[in-house]
């Protein structure tokens, strides 16, 4: 009982603890637990055994065959076949003879012949004759009148081993120095119209040969000699001779095909000049060229050196040029770039500089002039099947390049040209696009740009930095031919002279000559396979330009005529 009310005692003690606490401020105690934890998963029960999968694989039974043997008959009947009856045709008829005939606004006669041998596999002859004149003036200048006349006789036989060619050449051209104007000068200062004439005659032959395979076959070879002379109506005469031969040897030696070339050219040439006042000279040319030429796959290679030795009454030289040239085809048959490096020696001749200016005086001194070193590189491209185009640069080093000045010394009118010759450098570019659709149509354009350098002259006298051209020939409908030309030249220089009062001659500015444009159009009708009608219709915007001073050109002019052919 006692110990009863003792725990009833304590019982309310405890009891009454809270309510004092709850009286008193409370009281606020954390308490953070630290231990480890380690998470476990109890081990699972595993199936302990693969997984199968039950097919069933169908045999097939082994296949079996036999042929059986039957022969089989079939009868083709024969027929008789009859020959087509094919009509005969007779043989084309070429026509051998060709006749142009018309006659020009500047009372212009004009003719022109072509005549051939019948066709032959052996032999083929034929005779070319040209001639045109001009009876009419150029207004306030001197006597102006030209001729040109032409005779060519030409052959071929073919044998069994060679091919035999040969040519017979003959001109005369007949010019008049007509660069004064005659009011402008006192009586006795005006020559006479004989003493302005001029004439240039030649005669050449030329024969040669080669083998009747042509590049077919292992080794190649050829000649070619020729012989002429050259003169004027001054008494001035050139006598030159030559021979052209070469030889190859064509190997597979680099290339899969034959396209290997060991060979050597040959280049002879003897010249005598005799004049009236100058004393008479003699000079010699002989060039030795072998080379390599290969094209491997799109690769093109030229190795070659230029031996070249002459002799003139001064002394003997003997100069060595580098030949050599490499190409790559970009693209097969559409575009190839190439560079090369080279040099050359040429004669300095009265035929070639008379040709290039025929209003040169009679007599003046010859040289050879030297391409001393040039380099060159350029493309050739095929823009499709119809349309092409090239470009090229080059720079050279030159001696001894003929220039013409007016003459002064002998001929105070200034209707002559001396010549001045001088070195220097040439940078040369040119460009040309070409359109051609069968015989149908021909169109080409072409620029080409001359920049001089020269040690003793001020400017390459009469030769323009920037020239173009332009040709066009067009048949439309079969029966009307359509062509044109179109020239253009840059600004020229000439050198001039001026005489002072005391007699002596002053040499001012360069002369500017103006640049000019020359157009001209031409139509053909054909009224048949025989005849045709033709108009031609000239420098229809040139006018009177100059191209060497003091001689302008003819101005506009009509030439029309007919043409036969039998």
């Amino acid at each position: 009982m006692k110990t009863r009310n003792i725990l009833l005692i304590n019982l309310a003690f405890w009891l009454t603890i809270p309510s004092l606490l709850n009286a008193q401020k409370p009281q606020v105690e954390e308490i953070t637990v630290v231990g480890n934890f380690n998470p476990s998963i109890a081990d699972a029960h595993k199936i302990a055994r693969n997984p199968v999968i039950d097919d069933t694989t169908i045999s097939m039974p082994p296949m079996q065959y036999s042929i059986i043997s039957r022969p089989l008959f079939i009868q083709f009947p024969v027929y008789t076949i009859e020959p087509q009856k094919v009509k005969p045709e007779p043989d084309p008829q070429y026509k051998r003879n060709y006749l142009r005939v018309g006659f020009g606004s500047l009372i212009s006669p004009y003719a022109e012949f072509f005549a051939a041998k019948p066709n032959s596999k052996r032999t083929a002859y034929g005779l070319h004759f040209k001639h045109f004149s001009t009876l009419s003036g150029i207004k306030d200048y001197s006597k102006s009148t030209l001729s040109e006349n032409l005779v060519n006789v030409f052959g071929k036989q073919v044998g069994q081993s060679l091919v035999w060619n040969e040519e017979v050449i003959f001109k005369r051209n007949m010019m008049h120095y007509y660069g004064f104007q005659p009011a402008s000068l006192p009586d006795s200062l005006v020559p006479p119209h004989d003493s302005t004439r001029q004439i240039y005659s030649q005669f050449k032959i030329v024969a040669g040969f080669h083998n009747a395979e042509n590049q077919r076959a292992d080794v190649n070879y050829g000649a070619s000699l020729r012989g002429g002379w050259y003169g004027n109506h001054f008494n001035s005469h050139e006598v030159n001779a030559g021979i052209d031969a070469w030889i190859n040897y064509q190997t597979d030696a680099l290339s899969t095909r034959k396209n290997d070339h060991l060979g050597l050219n040959i280049h002879l040439d003897f010249w005598n000049n005799k004049w009236k006042t100058l004393p008479s000279s003699k000079a010699s040319l002989m060039a030795l060229r072998p080379y390599f030429h290969t094209e491997i796959e799109e690769y093109e290679i030229f190795a070659g050196l230029n031996t070249t030795l002459i002799t003139d009454s001064n002394n003997t030289q003997v100069y060595f040029f580098p030949d050599i040239k490499g190409g790559l085809t970009i693209i097969r048959e559409v575009l190839k770039v190439y560079v090369g490096i080279r040099g050359d020696v040429t004669r300095n001749s009265l035929e070639t500089l008379s040709n290039v200016n025929p209003f040169v005086k009679n007599e003046f001194p010859l040289n050879f002039r030297k391409n001393h070193l040039e380099f060159y590189g350029g493309i050739h491209t095929s823009l499709g099947r119809h349309l092409g185009f090239n470009a090229s640069i080059s720079t050279s080093s030159l001696k001894n390049q003929a220039f013409f000045i007016n003459d002064t010394l002998t001929h105070p009118l200034l209707n002559q040209f001396a010549l001045a010759y001088d070195s220097g450098t040439l940078i040369k570019a040119r460009g040309e696009i070409s359109y051609h659709r069968r015989e149908s149509v021909h169109i080409s354009l072409g620029v080409e740009y001359n920049a001089y350098s020269l040690e003793n002259e001020i400017k390459p006298w009469h030769v323009p930095e920037l020239t173009a051209f332009a040709t066009t020939r067009m048949i439309v409908l079969d029966k009307i031919i359509f062509k044109s030309s179109f020239e253009y030249r840059g600004a020229r220089y000439a050198r001039v002279f001026e005489k002072k009062a005391d007699g002596t001659w002053a040499e001012p500015e360069p002369l500017r000559l103006k640049p000019f444009a020359d157009l001209s159009l031409g139509l053909e009708y054909r009224i048949n396979n025989k005849f045709s009608a033709f108009l031609d219709f000239n420098n229809l915007t040139g006018g009177n330009y100059q191209y060497w001073n003091r001689f302008p050109v003819y101005g506009f002019n009509v030439l029309g005529g007919v043409t036969y052919s039998f």
